[in-house]
């Protein structure tokens, strides 16, 4: 997990971090130390996330059920200094023995979003004049 190129974080069923590795740290601007106990969702989800994440993890405990596990997902995620930026997240529950943690391997997507906004702008110019058309 520590050579990953994507950020490997693992809470347990609470939502509380409990894994956190050096690409997670170069993502989100946090250490894996600074990390450990803390809610994943007030570390990396923009606010307007985190009701839903929190209620998507007593749906999950409750009923085994959710729609976001197992797959990829973009949406935006926060750095420590506020700011936010796309990423695809594939988060996956994991059962040892009873007890429930999710992994989630996270990637930073921007350089991505900005190649595909570029090629949209491009895509939206004539070739010879320069001059914007839609």
């Amino acid at each position: 997990m520590d050579a990953a190129l994507d950020a490997v974080v693992t809470i347990d069923a609470e939502g509380v971090v409990s894994g956190w590795n050096p690409q997670a740290d170069v993502i989100f601007g946090w250490s894996a130390e600074e990390t450990r106990g803390c809610r994943v969702d007030e570390l990396v989800m923009p606010e307007r996330y985190r009701a839903d994440h929190r209620a998507g993890l007593r749906r999950y405990r409750a009923t085994g059920r959710t729609k976001y596990l197992s797959r990829r997902i973009e949406l935006e995620a926060l750095r420590r200094d506020g700011s936010e930026f796309p990423v695809e997240p594939a988060v996956t529950p994991v059962d040892v023995g009873g007890s429930l943690s999710f992994s989630a391997f996270i990637r930073d997507i921007s350089e991505l979003k900005q190649a595909e906004a570029e090629l949209a702008n491009r895509a939206l110019h004539d070739p010879l004049t320069g001059v914007a058309y839609r």
